[in-house]
């Protein structure tokens, strides 16, 4: 790590905000939406695809870097185990750590803000949190959310059989950026929200995070009304109430589906409440203990890992 990042003076400290969230779940339209309010993302991002014609706005070389690192470990980048305590203290995942380091140092130092996205961060960010100390920048986090069902409609479209391993991804990152966010200034957003109202998300994303925005929404609102376009959404749950009966006929297994949306609701009514940290503070053990009950039973879904990759505790390197 370069000599200079120790002693960076306190007037260049850059804030970086991570956006968090599972595929499909609307991570590309809020950092879209970042982008256009004047936040840097950085100059090597990845180009759009036929899943997402309106961009995925993520820097490729952390992207790349991530998914490196989670083959390192005995992971791969679809996997929906949570990584065990300490995983970021061995030699492999310290490795890509510092590669890291220099990506975003190289990229980032001299930005007042920025912000970068990659859904598989969510299982990782014990090693941001490093790396933003290091780095002596501030951090804050964005949560968005959706309905699982419209997830697992959205990113298995065709394969109906595999709702389970998009259920169990969905639970695992949502659980892991719940808990790994505790204690940092941190808010949560729905993907309704960005799409019905986009400048009353965006302002409250600023007060809670207490930020300002580059760009002017004014100045902006022209073009994010053409990059925000409902007709994009191509799946949508009829009704809410029953988007759990959903998931499971569409061949979820019924207890990941009832813990799934379990921690969907508990995050949803703190980010449609008026009290985010104090409805959070209270779902708290809730959560921490389908965490626990999930985690025992995790090796009954090892076939629905990518590949049949083995069970890897203890993690290599």
């Amino acid at each position: 790590m370069p000599e200079e990042v120790l002693s960076a003076p306190a007037s260049v400290k850059p804030l970086a905000l991570c956006v968090l969230g599972m595929h499909r779940s609307g991570t590309s339209a809020l950092t879209g939406l970042l982008h256009l309010l004047g936040v840097d993302l950085g100059r090597h991002l990845m180009k759009p695809g036929r899943g997402n014609p309106s961009g995925f706005w993520e820097y490729k070389p952390i992207v790349d870097a991530q998914i490196a690192l989670l083959s390192a470990i005995g992971s791969t980048d679809d996997d929906y185990l949570p990584l065990p305590e300490g995983w970021e203290r061995r030699p492999a995942a310290l490795a890509f750590q510092h590669e890291i380091q220099e990506l975003v140092w190289k990229e980032f130092a001299g930005k007042k803000m920025w912000a970068f996205k990659d859904p598989r961060t969510c299982r990782l960010l014990p090693m941001w949190h490093s790396i933003f100390l290091t780095l002596r920048m501030d951090s804050r986090f964005i949560l968005i959310l959706r309905d699982p069902t419209e997830i697992a409609a959205n990113w298995m479209a065709g394969d109906s059989q595999r709702y389970i391993k998009t259920s169990l991804m969905t639970l695992t990152h949502m659980l892991q950026s719940e808990r790994h966010t505790r204690g940092h200034k941190r808010v949560l957003v729905t993907y309704d929200q960005v799409l019905t109202d986009w400048k009353a998300t965006m302002d409250k994303v600023a007060s809670v995070l207490q930020i300002q925005w580059p760009r002017t929404m004014d100045s902006a609102t022209s073009r994010i009304s053409e990059f925000i376009n409902p007709s994009l959404r191509h799946h949508r749950v009829a009704d809410p109430a029953k988007s759990e009966n959903a998931l499971i006929e569409g061949g979820c297994d019924p207890q990941i589906a009832r813990w799934t949306f379990a921690v969907y609701n508990a995050l949803f009514a703190a980010a449609t409440g008026s009290d985010a940290e104090e409805t959070l503070k209270k779902s708290q053990p809730f959560l921490d203990r389908i965490a626990e009950d999930f985690n025992r039973v995790a090796p009954a879904y090892l076939h629905w890992r990518p590949m049949g990759t083995p069970w890897w505790m203890p993690l290599t390197g």
